[in-house]
């Protein structure tokens, strides 16, 4: 279980939440949804460890009051964020990319992970030659390979067509099966 509680998020003096709680469980898929501007990345973020806006953070029940390094360390270990502009290395394959995540036992998983995301004929592309949509699934498939218990989405799926928007859905509902904590940002 994740949970968030005295969340205060502001930008300069306008004030978009103030002692918000938020919680998400394993095995379900939690959306924040709102029109832009009301702080729905910035609690998303706050969420992956990376804001300096301030909030009390429980995982599994333990409130964590982590430095910047056990920060870094938690969010190595345990989430998977898939961002708006997808956070990938331009100057080597989309393969490369994906085994960058995987742990060495896994490294022969590359052509699974990319079969799911509908983009195995991509394996051996220069991320910088594709679409937004393939650079997108690419992203999907990154945050997949890490396996991590929470996966956060921003936007995941704004570049991508019915068709897979649908698979992206569907992997991410076997995530969540998995246990998994998946929270997704949208409008």
């Amino acid at each position: 279980m994740l949970e968030l509680s005295n969340i205060n998020i502001f930008f300069g003096k306008k004030e978009c939440l103030i002692d918000g709680y938020f919680s998400a469980y394993p095995g379900q898929i939690t959306a924040i949804v709102g029109e832009s501007g009301v702080g729905k990345s910035s609690l998303l973020y706050m969420i992956g460890m990376l804001s300096d806006q301030s909030c009390n953070y429980y995982y599994n029940h333990q409130l964590l009051q982590y430095n910047e390094k056990q920060k870094q360390q938690f969010r190595n270990k345990n989430i998977a964020f898939i961002a708006q502009n997808s956070i990938l290395i331009d100057t080597i394959s989309v393969g490369k990319n994906i085994e960058f995540y995987l742990e060495d036992n896994h490294k022969n998983n590359v052509d699974e992970i990319l079969a799911q995301v509908n983009l195995l004929e991509k394996k051996n592309a220069m991320v910088k030659s594709l679409s937004g949509g393939e650079r997108q699934r690419v992203a999907i498939a990154c945050a997949l390979a890490k396996d991590a218990n929470i996966i956060l989405g921003d936007e995941i799926t704004a570049a991508l067509d019915l068709e897979n928007k649908q698979l992206i859905m569907k992997l991410l509902k076997n995530e969540a099966r998995k246990g998994k904590i998946i929270i997704l940002v949208g409008h």
